[in-house]
């Protein structure tokens, strides 16, 4: 499995305009897992319906962004993956609030999934800093 990882960091290296593209999945598979997966639960997740339907619509945003950076003239990537990056820390932040605010409702399944995906998208994040360092 680490091996598997470093090799697929260094096609990243290799290309970092593919990180755009990872970057957009990951925010893909997220809204729909918000949306479709977890917001019909909403009540046993103790969070309200409109965070998750928020958090999904966020998501889309980012795949939207993300996808563009894939597609923009490679000239201009490392500004665009930028603001890929601050704009995944914004999302962080506002998961870290969501949990904050419904602390005394969020169910234990709500808080590992959320964690889970703060988790990956902070490898994300630290593989746009890597690549907009290294290049």
């Amino acid at each position: 499995m680490k091996n598997i990882i470093k090799s697929w960091i260094q096609k990243l290296r290799n290309e970092p305009i593919h990180m755009f593209a990872v970057d957009a999945l990951g925010a893909l598979v997220s809204a729909f897992i918000l949306f479709s997966v977890l917001r019909p639960f909403y009540k046993l997740l103790g969070i309200d319906e409109n965070v998750f339907i928020g958090l999904a619509l966020a998501a889309v945003g980012l795949y939207f962004v993300s996808f563009s950076g894939y597609l923009i003239n490679a000239k201009w990537w490392k500004k665009h993956l930028w603001v890929v990056l601050i704009s995944n820390c914004i999302y962080v932040l506002a998961t870290i609030v969501v949990i904050f605010l419904y602390r005394n409702s969020v169910s234990p399944i709500a808080v590992v999934y959320f964690m889970c995906e703060m988790a990956l998208i902070g490898f994300f994040i630290y593989l746009e800093r890597l690549l907009i360092k290294e290049n």
